[in-house]
Protein backbone atom coordinates (compact mmCIF):
# COMPACT_ATOMS: atom_id res chain seq x y z
CA UNK A 1 0.00 0.00 0.00
CA UNK A 2 1.13 3.50 -0.89
CA UNK A 3 2.04 6.31 1.75
CA UNK A 4 -0.27 8.31 -0.06
CA UNK A 5 -3.03 5.68 0.54
CA UNK A 6 -3.02 5.67 4.29
CA UNK A 7 -2.95 9.06 5.15
CA UNK A 8 -6.39 10.33 6.53
CA UNK A 9 -7.74 13.40 5.60
CA UNK A 10 -7.70 16.36 7.92
CA UNK A 11 -11.11 17.31 9.39
CA UNK A 12 -12.23 20.58 8.23
CA UNK A 13 -12.59 23.06 11.08
CA UNK A 14 -16.58 23.88 11.69
CA UNK A 15 -15.83 27.23 13.94
CA UNK A 16 -17.25 25.53 17.67
CA UNK A 17 -14.27 25.83 19.09
CA UNK A 18 -13.51 29.17 18.50
CA UNK A 19 -17.03 30.39 19.50
CA UNK A 20 -16.75 27.86 22.50
CA UNK A 21 -13.58 29.68 24.05
CA UNK A 22 -15.19 33.34 23.27
CA UNK A 23 -18.02 32.22 25.25
CA UNK A 24 -16.02 30.80 27.92
CA UNK A 25 -14.18 34.22 28.23
CA UNK A 26 -17.19 36.42 28.26
CA UNK A 27 -18.52 33.87 31.12
CA UNK A 28 -15.21 34.73 32.71
CA UNK A 29 -14.96 38.15 32.69
CA UNK A 30 -18.62 38.16 33.38
CA UNK A 31 -18.03 36.06 36.49
CA UNK A 32 -15.47 38.21 37.75
CA UNK A 33 -17.46 41.45 37.30
CA UNK A 34 -19.85 39.94 40.23
CA UNK A 35 -17.56 38.79 42.00
CA UNK A 36 -15.88 42.22 41.87
CA UNK A 37 -19.08 43.83 42.88
CA UNK A 38 -19.92 41.37 45.75
CA UNK A 39 -16.46 42.29 47.14
CA UNK A 40 -16.77 45.90 47.09
CA UNK A 41 -20.03 45.98 48.97
CA UNK A 42 -17.94 43.70 51.21
CA UNK A 43 -16.31 47.14 52.10
CA UNK A 44 -18.80 49.32 54.03
CA UNK A 45 -17.97 52.74 54.76
CA UNK A 46 -17.43 53.09 58.57
CA UNK A 47 -17.04 56.85 59.34
CA UNK A 48 -17.50 59.61 57.02
CA UNK A 49 -15.22 62.96 58.32
CA UNK A 50 -16.10 66.72 56.98
CA UNK A 51 -13.62 69.24 57.44
CA UNK A 52 -15.07 73.38 57.21
CA UNK A 53 -17.67 74.97 58.08
CA UNK A 54 -21.00 73.93 57.50
CA UNK A 55 -24.41 75.87 58.11
CA UNK A 56 -27.22 73.56 59.82
CA UNK A 57 -29.58 73.65 56.28
CA UNK A 58 -26.87 72.46 54.32
CA UNK A 59 -25.74 69.53 57.24
CA UNK A 60 -29.08 68.33 56.47
CA UNK A 61 -28.78 68.17 52.47
CA UNK A 62 -25.48 67.23 53.10
CA UNK A 63 -26.60 63.78 54.77
CA UNK A 64 -28.97 63.10 52.58
CA UNK A 65 -26.61 63.26 49.65
CA UNK A 66 -24.13 61.29 51.43
CA UNK A 67 -26.37 58.28 53.08
CA UNK A 68 -27.49 56.60 49.22
CA UNK A 69 -23.81 57.53 48.36
CA UNK A 70 -21.75 55.58 50.92
CA UNK A 71 -24.29 52.46 51.48
CA UNK A 72 -22.60 50.96 48.08
CA UNK A 73 -19.47 50.49 49.99
CA UNK A 74 -16.03 51.71 49.65
CA UNK A 75 -15.01 50.99 46.12
CA UNK A 76 -18.47 51.81 44.61
CA UNK A 77 -17.80 55.70 45.86
CA UNK A 78 -18.52 58.18 42.66
CA UNK A 79 -16.36 60.97 44.26
CA UNK A 80 -17.08 63.60 41.19
CA UNK A 81 -20.79 62.83 41.08
CA UNK A 82 -20.57 63.89 45.37
CA UNK A 83 -18.23 66.53 45.00
CA UNK A 84 -20.57 68.39 42.45
CA UNK A 85 -23.29 67.72 45.01
CA UNK A 86 -21.71 68.79 47.77
CA UNK A 87 -20.49 72.05 46.15
CA UNK A 88 -23.53 72.94 45.02
CA UNK A 89 -25.02 73.46 48.32
CA UNK A 90 -26.09 76.90 49.29
CA UNK A 91 -23.16 77.78 51.59
CA UNK A 92 -20.56 75.94 49.83
CA UNK A 93 -17.91 77.30 47.95
CA UNK A 94 -15.68 74.25 47.08
CA UNK A 95 -15.89 70.75 47.66
CA UNK A 96 -13.01 68.12 47.87
CA UNK A 97 -13.95 64.32 48.46
CA UNK A 98 -11.23 61.69 48.87
CA UNK A 99 -11.11 57.93 49.94
CA UNK A 100 -9.29 57.05 52.98
CA UNK A 101 -8.79 52.84 53.16
CA UNK A 102 -9.82 51.00 54.10
CA UNK A 103 -13.33 52.75 55.24
CA UNK A 104 -13.49 56.32 55.59
CA UNK A 105 -14.55 59.30 53.39
CA UNK A 106 -12.97 62.40 53.70
CA UNK A 107 -15.12 65.88 52.67
CA UNK A 108 -13.50 68.93 53.00
CA UNK A 109 -15.63 72.20 52.24
CA UNK A 110 -14.70 75.90 52.37
CA UNK A 111 -17.79 77.83 53.27
CA UNK A 112 -19.49 80.81 51.21
CA UNK A 113 -17.69 84.03 52.35
CA UNK A 114 -20.17 86.74 51.49
CA UNK A 115 -18.02 90.48 50.35
CA UNK A 116 -20.86 92.31 49.30
CA UNK A 117 -25.03 92.30 48.89
CA UNK A 118 -26.58 92.10 45.91
CA UNK A 119 -29.96 93.60 44.69
CA UNK A 120 -32.07 92.82 47.96
CA UNK A 121 -31.78 89.21 48.69
CA UNK A 122 -28.63 87.86 47.42
CA UNK A 123 -25.09 88.03 47.97
CA UNK A 124 -21.47 88.13 46.30
CA UNK A 125 -18.58 86.19 47.66
CA UNK A 126 -14.58 86.33 46.20
CA UNK A 127 -15.26 85.32 42.71
CA UNK A 128 -17.68 87.46 42.19
CA UNK A 129 -20.49 85.07 42.24
CA UNK A 130 -23.96 85.27 43.32
CA UNK A 131 -25.17 82.93 46.23
CA UNK A 132 -27.89 83.06 48.79
CA UNK A 133 -27.25 82.43 52.67
CA UNK A 134 -29.02 83.66 55.65
CA UNK A 135 -26.98 86.01 57.66
CA UNK A 136 -27.96 88.60 60.49
CA UNK A 137 -29.18 91.98 60.17
CA UNK A 138 -26.07 93.26 61.65
CA UNK A 139 -24.04 91.19 59.29
CA UNK A 140 -25.84 92.13 56.08
CA UNK A 141 -25.70 96.06 57.05
CA UNK A 142 -21.07 95.29 57.40
CA UNK A 143 -21.49 94.57 53.51
CA UNK A 144 -21.10 97.01 50.50
CA UNK A 145 -24.15 96.91 48.27
CA UNK A 146 -23.67 96.20 44.36
CA UNK A 147 -26.50 97.23 41.76
CA UNK A 148 -26.55 96.40 38.00
CA UNK A 149 -26.63 93.14 35.95
CA UNK A 150 -26.04 89.49 36.93
CA UNK A 151 -23.21 89.59 34.33
CA UNK A 152 -21.63 92.33 35.64
CA UNK A 153 -20.57 91.06 39.17
CA UNK A 154 -17.28 90.40 38.93
CA UNK A 155 -16.31 93.65 36.81
CA UNK A 156 -17.90 95.54 40.17
CA UNK A 157 -16.16 93.59 42.54
CA UNK A 158 -12.95 94.16 41.00
CA UNK A 159 -13.36 98.14 40.84
CA UNK A 160 -14.56 97.76 44.64
CA UNK A 161 -11.32 96.29 45.61
CA UNK A 162 -9.47 98.45 43.55
CA UNK A 163 -11.40 101.86 44.35
CA UNK A 164 -10.67 101.05 48.10
CA UNK A 165 -7.21 100.82 47.78
CA UNK A 166 -7.05 104.27 46.17
CA UNK A 167 -9.55 105.75 48.40
CA UNK A 168 -7.38 104.47 51.81
CA UNK A 169 -5.45 108.08 52.19
CA UNK A 170 -8.86 109.42 53.08
CA UNK A 171 -9.97 107.00 55.06
CA UNK A 172 -13.01 106.63 53.43
CA UNK A 173 -14.76 103.31 52.50
CA UNK A 174 -17.16 102.09 49.40
CA UNK A 175 -20.63 101.61 50.58
CA UNK A 176 -22.35 101.06 47.25
CA UNK A 177 -21.40 100.32 43.51
CA UNK A 178 -23.93 100.61 40.40
CA UNK A 179 -22.98 99.74 36.92
CA UNK A 180 -26.12 100.97 34.10
CA UNK A 181 -27.17 98.59 31.39
CA UNK A 182 -24.21 100.99 29.54
CA UNK A 183 -21.66 99.72 32.36
CA UNK A 184 -21.59 103.51 33.46
CA UNK A 185 -20.17 102.77 37.38
CA UNK A 186 -20.68 105.14 40.19
CA UNK A 187 -20.19 104.51 43.84
CA UNK A 188 -21.25 105.94 46.88
CA UNK A 189 -18.83 106.52 50.00
CA UNK A 190 -19.69 106.47 53.65
CA UNK A 191 -18.88 110.15 53.66
CA UNK A 192 -22.55 110.32 52.00
CA UNK A 193 -20.89 111.32 48.13
CA UNK A 194 -21.55 109.64 44.90
CA UNK A 195 -18.73 109.53 42.78
CA UNK A 196 -20.09 109.45 38.99
CA UNK A 197 -17.18 107.75 36.99
CA UNK A 198 -18.49 106.69 33.97
CA UNK A 199 -16.86 103.73 32.40
CA UNK A 200 -13.13 104.67 31.22
CA UNK A 201 -10.35 105.61 32.77
CA UNK A 202 -12.29 104.82 35.88
CA UNK A 203 -9.15 104.77 38.87
CA UNK A 204 -7.74 107.55 37.22
CA UNK A 205 -10.84 109.49 37.55
CA UNK A 206 -10.58 108.15 41.60
CA UNK A 207 -6.94 109.52 41.79
CA UNK A 208 -8.03 113.10 40.54
CA UNK A 209 -10.78 113.37 43.29
CA UNK A 210 -8.38 111.77 46.14
CA UNK A 211 -6.24 114.50 44.43
CA UNK A 212 -8.22 117.62 44.83
CA UNK A 213 -10.15 116.40 48.15
CA UNK A 214 -8.27 118.48 50.76
CA UNK A 215 -8.46 121.74 49.23
CA UNK A 216 -11.87 121.26 47.71
CA UNK A 217 -13.82 119.25 49.86
CA UNK A 218 -12.39 118.91 52.79
CA UNK A 219 -12.51 122.70 53.93
CA UNK A 220 -15.54 123.84 52.12
CA UNK A 221 -18.53 124.58 54.85
CA UNK A 222 -20.63 122.50 52.14
CA UNK A 223 -21.09 118.76 51.83
CA UNK A 224 -20.53 117.41 48.47
CA UNK A 225 -23.54 115.13 47.60
CA UNK A 226 -22.27 113.60 43.59
CA UNK A 227 -19.01 114.72 42.07
CA UNK A 228 -19.24 113.31 37.99
CA UNK A 229 -16.02 112.69 37.41
CA UNK A 230 -16.32 112.33 33.35
CA UNK A 231 -14.96 115.34 32.52
CA UNK A 232 -11.55 114.96 30.93
CA UNK A 233 -9.79 118.42 32.78
CA UNK A 234 -12.57 118.80 35.83
CA UNK A 235 -15.71 117.53 38.04
CA UNK A 236 -18.59 119.22 38.87
CA UNK A 237 -19.83 119.14 42.23
CA UNK A 238 -23.41 119.05 42.95
CA UNK A 239 -23.77 120.27 46.42
CA UNK A 240 -26.36 119.58 49.69
CA UNK A 241 -28.77 122.31 50.05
Amino acid sequence: MSKQEVQKEAPQSTGYSTWMVFFLVILALGAGALFVARKERAFPIESVIIRGEVNPTDQAQMQKILKPAVENGFFNLKLQKMQASVQNLSDISQAEVRRIWPATVLINVSAQKPVARFGNNSLINAYGEIFQVSLSQEEVKKLPKFFGDATSTVQMLSYYQQISDVLKPLNMQVIAVESDPGQFLSVTLDSGVTLKLGRDNVLDRVERFVKVYPKVFATNARRAQEVDLQYQNGMAVKWSS
